[in-house]
């Protein structure tokens, strides 16, 4: 879920891509989020549980870059950055991918 952009609305994923991954077995966990494009209540309708905990996920999916703070060890994160492009304000959530990832 994004909270530093108060206007961004994108989701990684559509209800419908949630209903899919469901569907072959998965569990989707999707956190809270009153600004997303989509209502929680359609990621409910197709199976997906709605939870701030994301613990017990094995990858975390998101739109824009995390707080590094905010990083869980041992977790697979796919997200956009721009920290191919070496920009500084990006390296420290780099670092802290590859320290939490060892």
């Amino acid at each position: 879920r994004e909270t530093i952009n108060v206007w961004e609305r994108r989701a990684p994923l559509a209800p419908h891509h949630v209903k899919e991954i469901i569907e072959s077995g998965t569990e989707v966990l999707v956190q809270p989020s009153t600004r997303r494009s989509h209502y929680m209540q359609e990621y409910e309708e197709v199976g997906a549980k709605i939870t701030e905990d994301l613990s017990s996920a094995t990858h975390i999916i998101g739109v824009k870059a995390p707080d590094p703070a905010e990083l869980i060890e041992d977790k697979c994160y796919a997200f956009f950055s721009h920290t191919i492009k070496a920009q500084p304000e990006g390296m420290p959530l780099l670092d802290e991918l590859i320290r939490k990832s060892s």
